[in-house]
């Protein structure tokens, strides 16, 4: 499924502003992977490891300078960057959304979502 992200983020590179939608409605599906063991913090490790394996790949490179080496290293972090911060806002737009719809209040919402039960 990344990849598929990865992909219609590059191509849709000229217009980011439908860039981010998709990418927030991405986001927003995630509330519903809480119940099968999704965790917010998992945007920042899978930033981390993303970014950790975008730079190893691109050192691989052996014929690409140290300039253009380091400029591309700087390109895709921005773009993974981009990517998650847009998912973590689609994913908090949802938890508000199902917060507003609910009859509760918040500690009883709380409660029942996975993402604030941690123990």
């Amino acid at each position: 499924m990344f990849v598929q992200t990865l992909s219609m983020c590059i191509e849709s590179i000229n217009n980011t502003d439908a860039m981010a939608g998709r990418l927030q409605k991405i986001g927003e599906k995630h509330v519903q992977y809480a119940h099968r063991g999704f965790k917010p913090i998992f945007w920042d490790i899978f930033l981390d490891a993303l970014e950790k394996g975008l730079s190893n790949h691109i050192h691989s490179f052996k014929q690409i300078d140290d300039k253009i080496l380091q400029e591309t290293i700087i390109v895709w972090r921005k773009l993974a960057n981009f990517i998650i911060s847009n998912m973590k806002r689609g994913y908090v737009q949802q938890l508000v959304k199902d917060f507003k719809e609910q009859d509760g209040s918040l500690g009883e919402w709380s409660k029942k979502h996975p993402c604030f039960n941690e123990k």
